[in-house]
This record gives structure tokens, sequence and C-alpha cells, in this order.
């Protein structure tokens, strides 16, 4: 699900390249491009437009896998579209789950969000960490849905004994993500690219941890074969980074590219959180992986 989104369309891809499956895709595209996808190649994939949030969506096919990634993850399109947001988050995922309880797949993926621990002291971040996070502010459609559809993973495997896990991915980043989304890697693309400056909110000394997404997904399919049933998943690598780190290593990569200018931060950014980095030991235990280095 969510074939078109970020993530997905570079599973997809994979799949495209690997042709060693039948692969069935879903999307509504209301974030994900309907064009994005347009070359590939294998006559095993299947892509279709439903809204994973509709009672119809998963009607007809039966799965051994399942990659749950439909949601509304960049901040841009999820205050656009708030209410759609919490329908595919929780309703979504209800849906997927009721589908695994009546057709059986090996193992389901359910692709939660590292914004689901909110603004933590406890860096780095572990999976047990209950998270700390509002319930009325302008994020709390995609973090607060996130939570509630975990909830619904784990009473669904304790009550059906659905195989599933949850994953947490910690700032994906790589080929496939749209240069308007909104966040910060796109944004700072997109300033490169000519388009204007890179803007910090802020004094810049917020961090993240930036994974690339082919250690995402070799960390997220490692999950999805030999992860532990009801359990949750870092996806992502250590290496935290302030912003204001990031606009100087891409300052010295492009020859003082791209001009970055620093702003009193806005209203919408108040709740979002000033420190991000993964707790990533329990993935690389079923998922012994090199990881890159965004310096590198």
């Amino acid at each position: 699900t969510g074939s078109h989104g970020f993530i997905g369309s570079y599973l997809v891809r994979m799949f495209d390249y690997l042709d060693v499956c039948d692969v069935h895709g879903i999307d509504n595209f209301i974030a994900g491009k309907k064009d994005s996808l347009a070359d590939i190649r294998s006559n095993r994939i299947y892509l279709r437009d439903l809204d994973i949030a509709s009672e119809y969506a998963l009607i007809s096919k039966k799965a051994d896998y399942v990659l749950h990634a439909a949601s509304i993850a960049a901040p841009m399109f999820y205050k656009r579209h708030p209410l759609e947001t919490v329908r595919a988050n929780v309703q979504g995922t209800w849906n997927v789950l009721d589908w695994a309880v009546k057709t059986k797949p090996l193992s389901v993926v359910h692709f939660s969000s590292s914004e689901v621990y909110g603004s933590t002291a406890q860096i780095p971040t572990v999976e047990h960490y209950w998270g700390h996070t509002s319930f009325t502010g302008k994020r709390a459609v995609y973090d607060e849905s996130k939570r509630l559809s975990e909830t619904l993973c784990a009473t669904y495997y304790r009550q059906h004994g659905v195989p599933v896990k949850v994953v947490r991915p910690f700032n994906i980043y790589g080929p496939g993500m749209r240069l308007d989304d909104g966040r910060v890697i796109p944004n700072l693309m997109s300033a490169l690219l000519g388009r204007g400056v890179f803007t910090i909110y802020g004094d810049g000394s917020d961090t993240r941890s930036y994974c690339y997404v082919s250690d995402a997904v070799a960390q997220i399919l490692s999950v999805l074969l030999d992860g532990v049933d009801g359990e949750a998943y870092n996806v992502g690598c250590d290496m935290e980074m302030s912003l204001r780190e990031l606009g100087r290593l891409a300052q010295a990569t492009f020859d003082g590219a791209p001009t970055v200018e620093y702003i009193k931060a806005a209203e919408a950014r108040e709740d979002a959180p000033r420190r991000r980095r993964p707790d990533v030991s329990k993935v690389l235990k079923i998922a012994p992986t090199p990881i890159h280095d965004l310096k590198s």
C-alpha cells in the first residue's frame, strides 16, 4: 500500500528490477504522483488507484507478504489534508489488519514513524520509549494517528494472531523524494538546484539522523522476513547531525552553495522534535547491513 509514495515507489522499483514475484500496489495519489512509476517494465507488477481507507480496497487479493506504507507523511501534505491523514493512518491500517485476519499472510509490516516519540530527552531513542507528543498540535493529525495505528497492530496481534511488525523510519532520504514535500533534504536539494535559499527555522541546533533509502529498505525487508511478530523496530541511522551542520556540509561539498538563511521558528514548527536519533541496535541484529554516512 502507498505504492507511489517515497519508500513505496522505491520498493516497487526494487521488485521491478528483481522480477521475482507478483507485486500488487495501491495508492490514492494524495501525495504520490501517478506517473512516478510509469517506466516500470515487469509484467508481474499490478498498480491500482485505490484508497486504503475505503472498505473495498483490499477485497479481492491474497498475498504472502504485506508492506503497508500508505500514509501522508510530509508535513506540507498532512497539514493540507488533516482528516485524510487520520483516515489513512487509522482506518487504512484497520482495513489492512481486518484483511489479514481473513487472508492469513505470512508477514505484515506496518510503516509507522519516528514521530510517535515526539519531543524526547531520551537520545538515542529506544523502541520501548512511550513518547511525548502533543495531541492537539498542528502535527498531531500525523503523530497521534500513527500512535493509534500502532495500537491497532498490537491489538490485532494479541487478539487475532496477525503476524504484524511495526517499523518506525527516521528521516529517510534518497531518489524519489518530491522536491516540494517540505522536508529537510528536499528543501536542501531545491536550494542546490537554484530554486532559492536553504531556510533553517531557529538557530540550526535542531538535529536529525538521516538514513539513505536503500539502507532503510534493507532493514525493513529484514523485519518483514525475520522480525518478531507484535514488536516495533526503529529503522534508520544513528548518526546525528544538526541543521546547521547539514547546511555547512552542503556548502563545503558544493563550492559554497546554497545560501543558508536562518529565520525565527514558525508557529507550525513549535511542536517539532528538537533532537532525533534512533537506537537501531535492535534492527541491526536481524539486518547487519552497512549504513551510508550522509557526509560521504
